[in-house]
Formats: structure tokens, sequence, C-alpha cells
């Protein structure tokens, strides 16, 4: 009878091991740190104008207030949406694409027509998201082609949103 005693004791030693390695134990509430990642999320434009209106006034209707290029942006601590305005591309673009690349504390946006369709340029604004962005200070590039179109540093830290225009 002892001997029937102590294997269930060591069984049930061994039993409550096994299950306390197998228990979950607490979970981190850091975020792991994710490489950042950016799309573009939708594009809209030609700002109501027609490309023969532009063939004829080269940059349509739109005063130069309006026409000043800008970037819009808010920031939530880990996603930033960036607002390009007054972006100047092709008036039949067939799809507007961007490639972003992230290196150190450069965003790089490389802004594509898939087809140049017509002979005039007009203005789009172009939405982009961007996850896995930690708080600090960015410069932001803007191009067409090798070209830089645009160019501001923006401190995440300490301003959430905000409007930088050239």
């Amino acid at each position: 009878m002892r001997v029937k005693v102590k294997l269930y004791g060591v069984y049930f030693l061994i039993l409550t091991v096994l299950l306390l390695l197998k228990a979950p134990g607490c979970k981190s509430s850091v975020i792991e740190n994710s490489n950042p990642e950016g799309a573009l999320l939708n594009y809209a434009g030609c700002k109501g104008e027609t490309p023969s209106t532009f063939q004829q006034q080269g940059k349509g209707n739109i005063n130069q207030e309006e026409a000043q290029e800008c970037i819009v942006f808010e920031y939530n601590g880990s996603i930033l949406k960036l607002k390009h305005v007054n972006a100047w591309l092709n008036c039949c673009p067939g799809e507007i694409t961007a490639d972003i690349q992230f290196q150190d504390q450069s965003i790089s946006i490389t802004e594509k027509e898939a087809v140049l369709g017509c002979f005039c340029n007009c203005y789009y604004d172009i939405d982009y998201q961007i996850s896995n962005l930690s708080p600090g200070v960015y410069t932001i590039s803007i191009r067409h082609g090798s070209e830089v179109t645009f160019e501001c540093t923006i401190d995440l830290a300490s301003n959430r949103q905000g409007e930088i225009c050239q």
C-alpha cells in the first residue's frame, strides 16, 4: 500500500511540473519593433480640370495658392498618414503607384504614372499610410523619376499633425 501512495505522489509531482511548464506566462505589453511599411491608399485629381484646359492654359484655372505643393501629416504613435497635395503628374496617368523606401530616418516616396497618356499635366492629391513607424525626426523626399520634387523634415516626437508647403 505504501508503494502505491509513493507512486501516486511521484506521478502527481511530475504532472504538476509538466503543467507548470506548459502554462502560459505573462505576455509582454511591449510592441515588437517591426520594419516600417508604406502604402499608397488613394489618389484624386486632375482637380476638376480637363486635358484640353491644361493644354491651352499651362496649369489650368488653379491660382498660385491653390497650386502650392504640400504634405499634410497625422501621426498616432505607430501609423503616419501622409497626403501629398498637388502632386504634378500627367493628366492621363493610367494607374498612379508609388515605391516607398526607408533608410535610417529617411522616407523616400517615388510616384509613378503607368502611362503618359496625354500631352499635359495636372494636380493630384495622393494619400499614403506608413505603419510601424517609431516617433522621431524624419526627412520625407517625394520623387518623380529620379528628380526630388518635394522634401521636408517632420518631428513626430513633438508634432502629431501638421502641414508643410513649398
